[in-house]
């Protein structure tokens, strides 16, 4: 199994001075109610015990100010640059 980057996440949300809950509202702000993310879905984001979908993730990367492919780079390359 390829080991993900999702660490960086957390690396970006510890420089954002953002709290979980703070960047999962944010990003809500940019997604349909149906892909709306809780804290604890931030959460296991972060751990690596869930997988974002492709507007999930380019809506988390946009709250922190990181290039998608930085943190989800399997999704950067089919979505390309953003």
């Amino acid at each position: 199994m390829k080991q993900n980057n999702y660490s960086e996440l957390k690396l970006a949300a510890v420089r954002s001075g953002l709290r979980y809950w703070q960047i999962a509202e944010a990003a809500n702000k940019h997604l349909p109610v149906e892909l709306h993310l809780s804290e604890n879905a931030v959460t296991r984001i972060a751990t690596s015990r869930k997988t974002p979908g492709p507007e999930q993730a380019a809506s988390l990367c946009r709250v922190l100010g990181v290039p998608l492919s930085e943190i989800f780079p399997d999704l950067g390359k089919d979505r390309g640059a953003e």
